[in-house]
């Protein structure tokens, strides 16, 4: 992704005080993936093998085709259905 920074921010705990820990923000302004990787237009994300940050300082996890599944969504409520519930 290529993004134009926007903003940087250092958290804070509950009391104001500032901790370390930083948010970026950014406006996403193009992405670039491997064509190859679109199947009926949606991208294999798993295919590309990606590697992301996981719960510890230094822990890292990839994602693989082997490790992939589906979970079924439950159905959308409708809008007038919320109001009725309000």
């Amino acid at each position: 992704m290529e993004c134009k920074g926007i903003d940087i921010v250092q958290f804070r705990n509950t009391e104001g005080e500032k901790v370390s820990g930083w948010l970026v923000l950014a406006e996403e302004v193009a992405v670039y993936i491997d064509k190859t990787l679109l199947k009926d237009g949606v991208y294999q994300t798993a295919e590309a093998y990606p590697i992301m940050r996981s719960g510890g300082l230094n822990d890292y996890v990839q994602v693989s085709p082997d490790n992939v599944f589906q979970i079924a969504r439950l159905a959308s409520l409708r809008a007038d259905t919320l109001r009725a519930h309000r």
